[in-house]
């Protein structure tokens, strides 16, 4: 039984003369004669009775028409559900972002791009950088925006921008008195620990595993309490030049050595890509970072 059978079988139905079924399903009355006919054969019986007044279903065809009828609706309503998610995933992004960005470095790019896609919808994900691209990986993102100094082989790293990383202190701290903080002196402060920060990968990248021993008294995945510690006075932090501080905290870069993190436009080499990334992509690379 194949489905184009079922269609010609309730056009008749519908019609109740094949010449006028046949072309509503525009093919010939011999074409649709035939499939009515295999129909009959895969179903063991006739579905048509041909009399005087006019063809009429038979009792197979009359106990068959409800199924062959949810058969039908079925196969349109499956239809009509791939349409619209082809239709929303040509709208829709779903857009990986590093946590440790913060919205100020994109908000300008999203905005260009709902103007240029009115219909958008943009399903941000924040998480470390490292999740960014094992979600990538899994195609549950369709961009990522992540600051790793390698990435595997089936990832395309566009770069964007790269930035210092620098030492964030609260008021009246020691730092406040110098221009850029060498590395060596942050080993004799109190340290609160960004867990999502990208500076130890960009460490070990430059220095392998020499240790880089610090007094780690708070942790946290969350930059506002980090910042509420940094602020309270209980300890300074590595965080990216970029990052949006709260009020009151100061920054200085670090130098002997300078760090500074690559951050990078991500998706999977050979994946096809809708209309909506495309446009993201093409604003991402030229926007002035």
């Amino acid at each position: 039984m194949e489905l184009h059978q079922i269609r010609y079988f309730l056009a008749v139905v519908e019609k109740l003369n094949f010449t006028r079924a046949a072309e509503a399903c525009n093919v010939t009355q011999p074409s649709l004669t035939r499939g009515i006919r295999k129909l009959e054969t895969d179903l063991g019986g006739l579905l048509f009775e041909r009399k005087s007044a006019g063809i009429e279903l038979t009792e197979l065809g009359r106990s068959l028409l409800p199924s062959l009828q949810s058969v039908d609706s079925g196969i349109g309503t499956a239809v009509e559900i791939a349409r619209n998610m082809r239709q929303t995933k040509k709208r829709r992004l779903r857009l990986g972002l590093a946590c440790t960005l913060g919205p100020q470095r994109l908000i300008d790019v999203v905005q260009r791009l709902s103007k240029r896609l009115p219909e958008l919808e943009l399903f941000l994900m924040e998480t470390k950088s490292s999740d960014i691209v094992e979600r990538l990986l899994a195609d549950e993102i369709d961009v990522g925006v992540a600051c790793q100094p390698n990435y595997p082989e089936e990832v395309a790293a566009t770069p964007l921008f790269s930035e210092r990383f620098g030492v964030a202190f609260p008021p009246g701290h020691r730092f406040q008195a110098l221009v850029e903080v060498p590395l060596d002196e942050v080993i004799n402060e109190s340290y609160v620990e960004r867990l999502n920060c990208e500076f130890d990968d960009y460490f070990a990248l430059r220095f392998g595993d020499r240790p880089f021993p610090l007094d780690i008294r708070f942790s946290s995945e969350r930059e506002d309490w980090v910042q509420a510690l940094i602020l309270a006075g209980l300890g300074v932090s590595f965080v990216p030049e970029g990052l949006p501080l709260q009020p009151g905290i100061l920054m200085l870069p670090i130098c002997q050595p300078e760090m500074q993190r690559d951050v990078a436009l991500l998706t999977v080499r050979g994946r096809p890509r809708s209309i909506v990334i495309d446009s993201f992509m093409r604003i991402a690379a030229t926007h002035k970072w």
